[in-house]
């Protein structure tokens, strides 16, 4: 389902139509920025879902197009500040993990960065082929496969630690302790379901993590996977909804 950042899937999972079973996927930008920002979030992400399980997290890209000479991150960081015009800088919805880390670089910069909102990957990297925009924050694994099409490069990737499938890239917490800009993925289910379909799709899950076949192929592209499940994933998710509400806090609106 389409649409809204998937605001209206998780609305729709939220509310299943009677005799229908919703299953849907949450990130951050859902739950948080879009339960908080959005006028047609119908969703309270701790009492109208089950969190069946927490998958694992991705951090945003930084890729930069074929303009962009700097040959590593720290190079062009230096670079920015001595160009004649600000950065232009592309990232997804407000609110979004990769717009919050486009805020961070923008601080880090000293202003001298224009972000434009982003709604769809397509659109940013038509952005950077055309050098509408000089950079682009984007998922990691979706970065992986798009910037060698659009004749781009990964510089460094806003996750606390650098990712199994892309070590050569320095990650935003090794660059600033302790800054994370990581988006989360989790597989929930509304809590008005029956026990037995919810303890179904805990078994399907549990059952999952014990293959292993999910652990291997989302690592591959890019993913660090956590595997949470029962209360483990509950925890988690209610701690990073917590810990993205206050990144929302610190930088505010988009600029």
């Amino acid at each position: 389902m389409p649409g809204g950042v998937g605001i209206d899937a998780l609305a729709a999972v939220a509310k299943p139509a009677q005799g229908e079973i919703r299953v849907g996927y949450a990130t951050n930008t859902q739950v948080v920025p879009g339960a908080l920002l959005s006028k047609s979030a119908t969703f309270n992400p701790g009492e109208d879902f089950e969190w069946i399980g927490v998958v694992g997290t991705f951090g945003g890209a930084v890729v930069v197009g074929p303009s962009e000479r700097a040959e590593s991150f720290e190079q062009w960081l230096k670079d920015v500040p001595r160009r004649t015009r600000p950065l232009r800088l592309g990232a997804g919805a407000p609110g979004s993990m990769s717009m919050l880390a486009a805020q961070f670089l923008a601080e880090v910069l000293g202003g001298q960065v224009e972000i434009a909102s982003i709604f769809t990957a397509d659109a940013g990297y038509a952005a950077l082929r055309t050098g509408e925009i000089d950079a682009y924050v984007d998922g990691l694994p979706n970065a992986l496969e798009e910037a060698p099409r659009a004749s781009a490069r990964i510089l460094a990737v806003s996750s606390k630690d650098r990712a199994t499938a892309a070590p050569d890239y320095p990650s935003f917490g090794e660059r600033w302790p302790g800054e994370d800009f990581s988006t989360f993925v989790a597989i929930v289910v509304a809590k008005s379901e029956s026990e037995a379909v919810r303890g179904r799709l805990k078994s399907g899950w549990y059952g999952i993590n014990r293959a292993g076949t999910a652990r291997r192929e989302l690592t591959a592209i890019g993913m660090t996977y956590l595997g949470l499940d029962l209360d483990a994933a509950t925890a988690y998710a209610e701690r990073e909804i917590l810990r993205h509400a206050k990144l929302l806090t610190r930088f505010g609106r988009v600029r």
